[in-house]
């Protein structure tokens, strides 16, 4: 008889509802929690929005982070955001050609977005198609979290 190893009728199946009961509570803790509001969930989207990047992450003490972001269509370029309370976050948007002009050591003259991000907020900006750069710098001298959702919405024609 298969399982006879583990003993009685009655300790078996003690130990397969012990092993069914555990592999059950496992699935739950690791499953994702649909239920648990996220730092940008009181910020809607509007409607016919496109999503470029959404992400959340520590960004270091008096650093810099950020992210190649590409505008398919003339549109109103839109960046929802969280910052840890009390922090700032610097954000600039670059195109293309000024993230080259910064990566040679070079001032980019006028970026198309440029502001301080405290708390909870949304900023936007009208752009042309085209290759963009988020860059994100952190003002603390402690590490910051710092959430954020960049989309597109087409400009009306």
């Amino acid at each position: 008889m298969p399982f006879s190893f583990l003993g009685s009728a009655a300790h078996r199946n003690m130990l397969i509802n012990r092993f069914a009961c555990t592999i059950c509570l496992g699935m739950t803790l690791l499953s994702a929690q649909t239920g648990i509001a996220g730092p940008l969930d009181s910020i809607p989207l509007p409607p016919g929005s496109t999503v470029l990047k959404e992400e959340e992450l520590t960004i270091p003490a008096q650093t810099g982070v950020g992210a190649n972001l590409t505008v398919p269509i003339g549109s109103t370029f839109r960046l929802d955001y969280s910052v840890d309370s009390g922090k700032g976050v610097v954000v600039s948007l670059l195109t293309k050609a000024q993230f080259e002009q910064l990566a040679a050591h070079r001032l980019p003259g006028d970026v198309l977005m440029k502001a301080v991000l405290k708390g909870t907020g949304t900023e936007s900006v009208r752009v042309p198609t085209g290759d963009y750069f988020i860059a994100l710098q952190n003002l603390s001298v402690t590490p910051t979290r710092f959430s954020y959702r960049a989309s597109y919405r087409q400009l009306a024609e």
